[in-house]
């Protein structure tokens, strides 16, 4: 169960490095998935990151989003073609 000040501490990483998933958004425009779509999923991936990151671990919270980041957009890419592939 998270408090307050912990919710507190997702909201700031999060306002703080919103920004960080338009640029991760446009950086992957390689993928097939429009922008819109890869923005929403790197704005998930955000807060997910935020609520499992760990400070002592000593990496910097940027470095870890955007792994994340990167790291859903390709899973995601992953389900749809695996959606598409029909089995005869």
């Amino acid at each position: 169960m998270e408090t307050t000040e912990e919710k507190k501490y997702i909201e700031k990483l999060v306002e703080d490095n919103f920004r960080l998933s338009y640029y991760i958004a446009k950086k992957m425009n390689t993928l097939p998935i429009p922008y819109e779509e890869r923005v929403s999923i790197c704005q998930f991936y955000l807060y997910k990151s935020a609520t499992n990151f760990k400070e002592e671990k000593g990496f910097k919270f940027a470095t870890y989003a955007v792994k994340a980041m990167k790291n859903g957009l390709l899973q995601t890419l992953r389900k749809q073609r695996v959606e598409t592939i029909s089995y005869d």
